[in-house]
């Protein structure tokens, strides 16, 4: 006999974002109903506002639209999953 633990989220229960820097460790918290997809990848081009470290993103990159589409699919899915039979969920990686 296994055992295998599992950690998988529902669309719906993402409540917030968490943006941060990796060198200083700020962050800011977006609760969803917060979320600006466009205004997000804006404040993901800047560094930070500690540090001034660099964030890693240019303007108008490939990686700065996926930035703002996947947030803009984090906001829709949560939306589109309430109320439906079919369960989605999300497997995230967790240490013990």
């Amino acid at each position: 006999m296994t055992f295998e633990k599992k950690c998988t989220i529902d669309p719906q229960d993402i409540i917030a974002i968490e943006l941060g820097c990796r060198n200083c460790g700020a962050s800011s918290f977006v609760p969803m109903q917060s979320v600006n997809p466009s205004d997000i990848a804006k404040f993901s081009e800047r560094a930070c506002a500690f540090c001034k470290t660099p964030n890693g993103f240019a303007s108008d990159t490939t990686e700065l639209e996926t930035l703002r589409k996947f947030l803009e699919m984090t906001v829709a899915m949560g939306k589109t999953m309430n109320g439906r039979n079919l369960k989605l969920r999300m497997g995230i990686r967790f240490s013990e």
